[in-house]
């Protein structure tokens, strides 16, 4: 992979990572605040907090355009600027494209990642333990009937926000690489802005409600039904994550 703390630097240490990092977590502080549960109502139980900025905010509809903000753009910097063809003199087209590939689902992973890692300690330190007893006021009745559900108690809830935060790590994988590929195609940020945004929201609204474990939007916060196996949505991600590299291997 090269030199691995100078590519960690120029895919992850930048503005672009400031801000998927800032934004979606500004917009998770806004919709806990206006959900009236930051500071006025903290007698919740974590996953039933975590559900509000989910459900109240436009963080889903928007959530593919931050992981592609640190590196997702790199192809198009490379080739607009003409550096392109130095670094295919001191590497060969193959390894040129599985370093680049490898740097930008890393950097969209992380930066997918981070707010939610955030807000999940946020929660952790502010709400009550999940409960998995019906009757109890902590216990979160939304994920009923769920994939999770099962997994409520384990750990006051934690168990279910590690196993959603590999799902958003997954997710910024897959958006940066599609974004890479649309790049591919088309050196032009601002294609790839609009394209990976075009094909996120297309995929979700021509999708019918049947199929919606295959849609992106509904993989990032994997609540299905628990008539879908909880190894599914992982699988699929990495189907999908899969085939992005394969296409951009060619």
């Amino acid at each position: 992979m090269g030199n691995v703390k100078q590519n960690f630097k120029r895919s992850c240490l930048n503005l672009g990572m400031v801000i998927a990092i800032v934004v979606p977590f500004g917009i998770f502080f806004v919709s806990l605040y206006d959900g009236g549960i930051l500071g006025r109502n903290m007698d919740m139980d974590l996953l039933s907090a975590y559900a509000t900025p989910m459900a109240l905010s436009n963080y889903v509809q928007f959530a593919c355009l931050f992981p592609i903000l640190p590196f997702a753009f790199s192809f198009c910097e490379d080739k607009n600027s003409g550096y392109l063809q130095y670094i295919r003199l001191r590497l060969s087209e193959k390894s040129y494209i599985r370093e680049k590939m490898f740097w930008t689902g890393v950097s969209g992973g992380i930066a997918a990642a981070i707010p939610s890692m955030i807000l999940f300690l946020v929660l952790i330190c502010c709400y009550h333990p999940t409960s998995n007893m019906p009757d109890s006021m902590y216990y979160p009745s939304h994920l009923q009937g769920m994939i999770w559900e099962k997994y409520i108690g384990v750990w006051g809830g934690i168990l279910i926000l590690l196993l959603k935060l590999i799902l958003v790590f997954l997710f910024g994988i897959f958006c940066s690489e599609a974004a890479l590929l649309i790049s591919v195609i088309c050196a032009n940020r601002y294609v790839v802005f609009v394209g990976i945004l075009t094909f996120y929201l297309v995929n979700w609204i021509l999708t019918p409600g049947k199929y919606s474990l295959f849609v992106e939007l509904f993989l990032l916060r994997g609540d299905f039904f628990d008539t879908v196996p909880i190894w599914c949505p992982y699988l699929i991600q990495m189907i999908y994550i899969s085939l992005n590299y394969s296409r951009n291997s060619i």
